[in-house]
């Protein structure tokens, strides 16, 4: 099995840690509500890659048996939130950080909910939203094996970077790279794997990112690792 590290969770630092440090604070401060302190932190997340949208009642996330007590605690919340919000905008990141929540119990449904999500951000032609749903959804995708609608996904996200952080579309863009990257990797493709990881590295030691440069690094070096190439 390759020894490939992700990446996409370091896009999300992130609505969901605030949803779970309100979940864990709960039973210390029950006479709030923890979902308004949850609302009064996603509207400082304009810049965070978090993604996700749309929620229907039909869903029951938190009966899942595979769902953890915390995480259940924070889909609850989320889905308060979601009740209460009607900002389209907020509604997409809640909606976004909801899927991310339940991407490895339900995919199918983190599908649904960021696809919801994406289309929302084309109707009020928001392009951050698209591309964070774009992103997220390729992530999906590739966790369930169908890596050509991922890389799709990718090279949409990709493309609204570039239009936003312009000429190669900034810190988003190197994560979406070498997301595109690590597909390549796990088909052992290993010089498109290499030409990814090499623009998203070249990108981060750009931006100085040092635990990104790191995480590129250690993909690059297990490519060559597993080519006996030392």
């Amino acid at each position: 099995m390759k020894n490939i590290r992700t990446f996409e969770e370091s896009n999300l630092p992130t609505v969901t840690m605030a949803v779970q440090r309100q979940v864990g604070n709960r039973n210390k401060m029950r006479s709030h509500h923890p979902a308004f302190s949850i609302l009064s932190r996603l509207f400082f997340v304009g810049t965070i890659f978090i993604l996700q949208f749309a929620f229907s009642s039909s869903f029951t996330f938190a009966q899942n048996k595979n769902i953890s007590g915390e995480q259940s605690g924070t889909v609850d919340s989320l889905q308060t939130l979601l009740h209460k919000t009607i900002e389209d905008t907020t509604r997409i990141k809640i909606l976004n950080a909801l899927a991310w929540e339940l991407r490895s119990n339900n995919p199918d449904t983190a599908i649904i909910l960021s696809s919801q999500a994406l289309n929302t951000a084309k109707k009020i032609k928001w392009l951050t939203g698209i591309g964070h749903s774009c992103h997220q959804i390729a992530v999906f995708h590739r966790f369930k094996g169908d890596y050509t609608i991922s890389l799709e996904h990718y090279a949409k996200a990709l493309e609204i970077w570039i239009k936003l952080f312009p000429p190669l579309g900034g810190q988003k863009g190197a994560s979406t790279l070498g997301n595109i990257g690590i597909i390549y990797h796990s088909q052992g493709d290993y010089p498109k794997a290499l030409d990814y990881y090499l623009r998203a590295l070249k990108l981060e030691e750009e931006l100085r990112d040092k635990n990104s440069i790191a995480i590129w690094l250690g993909n690059i070096g297990n490519v060559y690792k597993e080519q006996s190439d030392y």
